[in-house]
């Protein structure tokens, strides 16, 4: 039987995440549902927002996918 993992607001995931690096200008924040993450993106430089879909959580990894749509740029993310 599955582990059910409550996420609590205080969850290590949960907060606004940018590149160490410094070399992308995308950020992103996930938030504790309670029963799941939601996650948002932005552009940092022009404030333009991805399009989030397939957050996917299997108690270890954060899966999702991104799409900046002036762009047509897609990418995969997990953390």
């Amino acid at each position: 039987m599955a582990e059910i993992i409550k996420l609590t607001a205080d969850h290590p995931l949960v907060g606004t995440w940018v590149s160490a690096d410094g070399d992308s200008a995308a950020e992103f924040t996930i938030v504790s549902t309670g029963s799941g993450l939601t996650v948002t993106g932005r552009d940092r430089d022009d404030g333009e927002e991805f399009i989030v879909n397939e957050i996917l959580w299997d108690g270890e990894k954060l899966r999702f996918s991104t799409l900046m749509p002036s762009t047509g740029y897609r990418a995969r993310h997990a953390v």
